[in-house]
């Protein structure tokens, strides 16, 4: 009995590691980031996608997909969703993503996004202090921005720090040039 597995992904890539996406920075390569190659893909028979699951047709156990070079419906036996997560973007009035110069730190599509802007760009505010926001920072920096990170804990890193690891957290961003108010 052969196995087949069929994954519609919505990116226009192969899965990447994004514990690893800040080193994007440095070496602005995506297939540094790939979790397996096309080639891995089939050699153990998994057919690839590049589409968004548009309709999940429970009864007759189908998927619709689309994208922007395909679009089709497809049959399943089981049927798993690893739909991954959407980034968190307070609700105040004129953030959204769609306003120019406002991005999330999510995607390779959201480095390339940040480092063109960048590239036109003097300053960088980051609302967050947790490790992402923290790594977003880091990355600006380097990027040669002035960078400014927004938390609303009373202390960086609050889910993972205690109060003293926070404080001596922050002084040591501020040494490196990150202006930080929490």
């Amino acid at each position: 009995l052969a196995l087949e597995i069929t994954v519609i992904c919505e990116e226009p890539r192969l899965a990447y590691n994004r514990v690893a996406m800040t080193s994007y920075f440095q070496h602005r390569s995506p297939e540094e980031l790939a979790m397996a190659s096309m080639e891995w893909l089939e050699e153990k028979n998994v057919q690839l996608i590049f589409a968004r699951a548009s309709c999940i047709k429970r009864a007759q156990k189908r998927v619709v997909y689309e994208g922007a070079n395909v679009s089709g419906e497809m049959e399943y036996d089981e049927l798993v969703l690893a739909t991954g997560s959407s980034p968190f973007i307070p609700p105040l009035a004129g953030l959204k993503t769609s306003t120019p110069g406002i991005f999330v730190y999510r995607t390779i599509e959201d480095m390339d996004a940040i480092i063109a802007r960048a590239a036109t760009s003097r300053r960088a505010a980051v609302i967050g202090g947790g490790l992402l926001g923290l790594e977003a920072a880091k990355a600006l920096l380097d990027l040669q921005m002035n960078v400014s990170v927004l938390e609303v804990a009373p202390f960086l890193m609050s889910a993972q720090l205690d109060q003293v690891a926070g404080e001596l957290l922050e002084k040591r961003l501020r040494k490196l040039g990150l202006s930080i108010h929490s």
